[in-house]
């Protein structure tokens, strides 16, 4: 019987441990992934996490229906001073579970994650025999770098791995983008931003899904697994490549809202603002709070020149948020994108800086 493809990413949590020995201990006594021939004590598994977690560490566990681990990923830093910038990969996904793209999940949440610590190098080392996972390492981003001979052995016989890395000035073959700061929101009490990960997707979903949001968007994604391509070009890491922050209550895993640009171009200096607010929080501000404090983020952090806006015509709310922002309607773009199927005519705004000083 098939396995269903796993839609859960999540940071690695305490709760995980004894389903992670598990899950490495199985992938250990395959003899061909790791240098290790099965899993340590659950006390000194439990051990690694409790402090993984404590650290904040980029740790990601894939997790099925019922909670079990069924791959794994991490990178953590070197402790010396000298290549304290530099992260080791290791990761592992149970047999079944194989072939369906989890390991590539995982891996860029990790990454993502990397980078978001400050790391700039990221390191791994691979049998030689090992072609599908060179294969998605080549995919991310990383280059080979050194053969060692001999590298490994099992049962009396020799095997060679390569040496890789990836660069954040490198990432997937492009100049990378600077790491995105935290956005200051000072107008929304009790809401953090981050920018947005991989493991947001479920919950990113549980609500941009619904129809009433949809309706003022040109979206066609329907699932949590629609919106994985969508992140996956955030997490891409190139100096055009699409941003999205989440703002979440204090205390609380609960997306509420999200803001971020498309349309990037490094070249012009411009970009597109998008956001989105859960129903339960419509009227409440959260979007023209989002959409100023993003705005300024633009102008001040990434140097744009300009953000443009589009809405449906029908948007009268979006439009509000825009204006109270200080963007200027710029005009009616026709048959500008197809939304549920047909053409559709939006309203052009934008903003340059000094648009936003008096806008209320």
């Amino acid at each position: 019987m098939p396995v269903p493809v796993i839609t859960a990413i999540l940071p690695i949590s305490e709760d995980h441990a004894a389903s992670f020995r598990e899950c490495l201990d199985t992938v250990a006594r395959e003899k061909r992934y790791l240098a290790q021939v099965e899993a340590p004590p659950l006390e000194w598994v439990q051990k690694f996490v409790h402090d993984g977690v404590a650290n904040d560490a980029a740790q990601f566990v894939a997790v099925d229906a019922t909670g079990r681990v069924v791959g794994w990923a991490d990178i953590f830093p070197a402790w010396a001073h000298a290549v304290a910038h530099c992260g080791t990969v290791g990761m592992g996904v149970l047999p079944g579970y194989r072939g369906q793209g989890i390991g590539k999940r995982l891996l860029q949440a990790c990454i993502a994650k990397a980078w978001s610590k400050g790391l700039t190098r990221i390191g791994l080392e691979v049998r030689v025999d090992n072609e599908p996972a060179m294969r998605l390492y080549h995919r991310l981003g990383f280059a080979k770098e050194a053969l060692k001979k001999h590298a490994m052995r099992f049962d009396a016989v020799y095997h060679d791995t390569v040496q890789m890395r990836l660069l954040r000035d490198e990432a997937q073959g492009q100049q990378a983008a600077p790491a995105l700061p935290a956005m200051a929101l000072p107008s929304i009490a009790g809401h953090t931003v981050r920018p947005m990960a991989l493991e947001d997707a479920q919950a990113w979903a549980s609500y941009v899904c619904l129809p009433q949001v949809m309706e003022y968007t040109s979206s066609t994604a329907r699932t949590a697994e629609d919106l994985v391509p969508m992140i996956e070009r955030i997490l891409a890491g190139s100096a055009d490549s699409p941003i999205r922050f989440v703002l979440q209550p204090a205390g609380s895993t609960a997306i509420v809202a999200t803001v971020g640009f498309h349309t990037v171009s490094s070249l012009n200096a411009t970009a597109e603002i998008t956001y989105d607010v859960a129903p339960h929080c419509w009227g409440q501000g959260l979007a023209t709070a989002a959409c100023r404090a993003a705005t300024a983020w633009g102008f001040q952090v990434r140097g744009w020149h300009r953000i443009q806006a589009t809405t449906l015509l029908a948007n009268v709310g979006s439009q509000r948020v825009l204006e109270r922002c200080g963007y200027l309607q710029e005009g009616v773009v026709r048959n500008f994108r197809v939304v549920r199927g047909l053409p559709a005519d939006y309203r052009m705004y934008a903003a340059v800086p000094g648009d936003m000083a008096g806008a209320g």
